[in-house]
């Protein structure tokens, strides 16, 4: 009986012809990996009595390829066993699925081929390969293929990366364009919409070092801090945006004045929590503004009830501190929106809003030039090293909170503000 599949596209080919025992693929984001990867899988497991091994980083992310193993092998197969995921097929080969959550997963097989996915997500991906995986092509002098997107410089993905020119290591760039039924004018658009970090490292296949990198990029010190103060328009709407730490407790305040732009205005902080904290705000010029036009929004943290805020909510808190209605209290249940998603739409403001912060605004402004992206993408926080990041993160969260409907709405808002300035 045959099993079909897709023929391999003009790169794949290439690194066939390339390929040496050991293959390092650094693949941009629907390259055709796990396709390339099935190829090989099945390459080896129509001779007769041939073991191959698939490793993943984890049980989850190996269910969705494990199903699709099981139903193209399905006309061959002997017989299955789901919970330990191995396949017995009719000619007596096997194929074993891994997790390498457990490094020592598969220690004492021996494979003809293995195949490693996903290898930048496997923390110990070096001690796995040589404690364990490597030893299972011992008897038979198997060969491997490790598969991954990259993801920053500091993991053991990057190391195999190296291993170019080493003997028995072949190691293949392939990004994103070289497989021909991706669209060119969608990459093109994600190339001119993506940070260049971010679309270099998802679909060109780089390895980049986002320690290096701006986390707010959009941020111009010259275009949006200023050595002005602003009093308050008493009849324009403000924001709130907390941050529920305890030490400090924090929030930085915006007032949104719809044809002209948004002006940060000020920020607090107290130690000891929220209560502290609208202490300090009371005491303020913010008390000049009705308070009937303020929203207050936040980090998720403010909806849950803890011992060190009396066992109610923060939001709560603030409600009763200030007194405020339950509909100022704007967007607090989606959060939080991924490092990423919040890092797109906080340059997208900086870029297209008008914008500008009171000179009093000294911790946010030093916040917004020194943030930083660690490996996984997220904002760098880490008080020891001088990067607490508090008012960074009010700051994501009023954009998110006022710009709720993602970048389409800053640049409405923008747009307003222009042709007001125009008539």
């Amino acid at each position: 009986m045959k099993i079909h599949l897709p023929p391999l596209h003009a790169s794949q080919k290439e690194v066939n012809r390339n390929k040496k025992r050991f293959n390092v693929l650094s693949c941009g984001r629907r390259y055709g990996k796990n396709e390339y990867g099935v190829r090989k899988v099945l390459g080896t497991l129509i001779k007769d009595n041939s073991y191959v091994g698939w490793y993943e980083p984890t049980y989850d992310s190996s269910t969705q390829q494990w199903k699709d193993f099981v139903n193209l092998l399905e006309p061959i197969t002997e017989s299955k066993h789901e919970s330990f995921r191995n396949l017995y097929l009719a000619n007596g080969s096997r194929l074993d699925f891994w997790s390498l959550k457990n490094i020592n997963a598969s220690r004492g097989r021996k494979y003809h081929r293995v195949v490693i996915n996903e290898g930048a997500f496997i923390p110990r991906l070096t001690e796995a390969w040589q404690q364990t995986i490597q030893p299972t092509l011992l008897d038979y002098t198997g060969d491997a293929f490790l598969m991954s997107t990259p993801k920053g410089t500091d993991n053991d993905w990057y190391s195999f990366y190296q291993k170019k020119g080493q003997e028995d290591w072949a190691v293949f760039d392939l990004p994103t364009s070289a497989n021909p039924l991706m669209p060119k004018a969608e990459i093109e658009r994600l190339r001119r919409t993506l940070p260049d970090n971010v679309f270099q490292q998802e679909y060109e296949a780089k390895f980049i070092d986002f320690n290096a990198e701006r986390f707010f990029w959009g941020y111009a010190d010259d275009q949006h801090y200023t050595d002005e103060e602003f009093d308050f328009i008493k009849t324009e709407p403000v924001w709130i945006s907390f941050d529920f730490n305890y030490e400090p407790c924090v929030c930085t305040v915006y007032q949104v004045v719809p044809g002209f732009g948004i002006y940060g205005m000020r920020e607090f902080e107290a130690i000891g929590g929220t209560r502290e904290l609208c202490k300090v705000i009371k005491e303020s010029d913010l008390m000049t503004v009705d308070r009937g036009l303020w929203l207050v929004t936040g980090d998720k943290s403010g909806t849950s009830k803890s011992a060190v805020s009396g066992h109610v909510n923060n939001f709560d808190i603030l409600q009763d501190e200030l007194g405020l209605r339950d509909d100022q209290i704007i967007n607090t249940e989606g959060r939080n929106r991924s490092h990423e998603y919040s890092r797109t739409l906080c340059c997208e403001f900086f870029f297209s809003c008008p914008f500008w912060m009171d000179k009093r605004m000294i911790k946010l402004r030093n916040d917004l030039k020194r943030a930083k992206p660690n490996q996984a993408g997220k904002l760098h926080k880490n008080r020891g090293e001088g990067y607490p990041m508090d008012h960074a993160d009010t700051f994501r969260y009023f954009v998110d909170g006022k710009f709720w409907h993602g970048p389409n709405s800053i640049k409405q808002f923008a747009s307003e503000c222009v042709n007001s300035k125009a008539a």
